[in-house]
């Protein structure tokens, strides 16, 4: 396996044997006399060198025999595992691009959300019709919602999955502050939390935020004090989501 041929170790430090390694050789002997000792077997995952180079890697496996006639023996295994951590190697780094590739995807895909934002926002300021403007406004607003439901999927550990209580609560502050800026409304929130997929939050999302800006803007007499409510359970099945003024 090391390419050496029979008796030329003899007397040799093991060291010649390692490629690389995190421990010194003293460290390493401790270690496993310490492992064969509490555990009498000791493993690992090495990276060795041959006699001509070249570096490979092996798992080693070490155990305390006892021989009727030696005593004490050390049984020790070894198997060529190269080819499993270079694609153990290769896999990591088609990993980190992937990662990096999705980083960039994301804030391209955030940055173009914003751009039409801005962009509405940016015409409904230039419009005097009511209609109009109330339109646009209403746009943006559905985009904004989008845009915090795509970013709460991508920063979630569940890929598909995003949580009722950061979403929906992160979604209602945000439309009373871009709605509801005249009117003294008191928002509440009973919202529990746990996870829906992300295809139907996106629907929930645009239906809680169609039912807040109506309330906000008709449910309250101008200037007059007013309360809404936004409720998430998941006591019993089917989920209940509640909005209410």
């Amino acid at each position: 396996m090391f390419g050496y041929d029979h008796g030329e170790l003899l007397g040799q430090h093991v060291s010649i044997l390692n490629a690389k390694s995190e421990k010194t050789p003293q460290e390493t002997a401790q270690e496993i006399l310490l492992e064969l000792k509490t555990r009498n077997h000791w493993s690992c995952e090495l990276m060795n060198i041959k006699k001509d180079g070249t570096v490979f890697w092996t798992r080693s496996d070490i155990s305390m025999i006892s021989h009727p006639l030696y005593g004490e023996m050390w049984l020790t295994v070894q198997e060529d595992i190269t080819t499993n951590r270079l694609q153990q190697e290769k896999i990591k780094l088609l990993l980190a691009e992937k990662e990096i590739i999705l980083k960039e995807s994301h804030h391209r895909i955030k940055n173009n959300m914003n751009t039409i934002a801005g962009l509405l926002s940016l015409q409904a300021a230039s419009l005097c019709e009511p209609s109009a403007v109330a339109a646009l406004q209403g746009a943006r607003d559905r985009l904004n919602s989008m845009m915090l439901l795509y970013d709460k999927l991508y920063r979630s550990e569940k890929v598909f999955e995003v949580s009722t209580g950061e979403y929906l609560s992160e979604l209602a502050d945000e439309i009373m502050e871009n709605v509801s800026r005249k009117q003294p409304i008191e928002l509440e929130k009973r919202i529990d939390d746990f996870l829906i997929s992300g295809a139907t939050m996106f629907y929930i999302g645009i239906v809680v935020n169609e039912l807040m800006t109506n309330a906000i803007k008709h449910a309250f007499s101008p200037g007059a004090q007013g309360r809404i409510s936004i409720e998430a359970r998941k006591r019993d099945q089917p989920v209940k989501i509640l909005v209410s003024d």
